[in-house]
């Protein structure tokens, strides 16, 4: 899937919001060259064996205006109380015409939102914005972005990177979301990914 939605944009220079411990920096190297970006210092310290990276808030990027020609974004924007923020910053730091790629957990599946509500951590860090598919993809619109390929997710498994070897698994959970999704719309979406053109 990550190679689908990357498909969709031009080879070029790439950032890496919230990059973590640099895994897709690893990935994305031939797409072009690519910088992750990350909060936490600890983090960073594994990433930078990856390649380069920058210590930042993705709320106030240390960069320029215009200066990527992709972002990459993977459930990132959940961890930040005004996720609004550092859409703003990822449209300022990209140029017309760039993309965003993201991948976002979103709230429409009420088991989903129920355990949100008991257990507000994921991957260690807190949860501090949550929002529907629907909301989600206003907010985007909001910022001008306008997506120009997109995902719903149901079962969660189509997502697993290729990297990890799970290739073969793709096909079937891609298929049996378009089953769900074409029976009961997006009532039951866990998780949206999308590839955003700023305008």
């Amino acid at each position: 899937m990550i190679d689908e939605l990357m498909d969709e944009v031009p080879r070029g220079r790439i950032l890496d919001v919230g990059c973590g411990y640099g895994g897709m920096i690893e990935y994305l190297q031939k797409r072009g060259e690519i910088i992750g970006l990350d909060v936490s210092f600890e983090r960073l310290q594994q990433a930078s064996k990856r390649g380069q990276t920058v210590l930042g808030d993705s709320r106030c990027l240390p960069f320029c205006d215009g200066q990527f020609d992709v972002v990459v974004s993977g459930f990132v924007l959940h961890h930040m109380e005004n996720y609004r923020e550092a859409l703003w910053e990822i449209h300022r730091c990209l140029r017309t015409g760039g993309y965003l790629m993201l991948i976002e957990s979103v709230e429409n599946n009420l088991l989903f939102r129920l355990g949100r509500t008991l257990v507000r951590r994921r991957d260690g860090l807190p949860i501090l914005s949550r929002y529907t598919y629907e909301e989600f993809v206003g907010t985007l619109h909001e910022v001008n972005f306008t997506p120009v390929r997109e995902k719903r997710f149901y079962t969660g498994t189509g997502l697993v990177p290729t990297y990890l070897g799970l290739l073969p698994l793709i096909p079937l959970t891609d298929r049996m979301d378009e089953m769900i999704e074409s029976m009961i719309g997006t009532k039951y979406c866990l998780t949206y990914a999308c590839v955003a053109r700023r305008s």
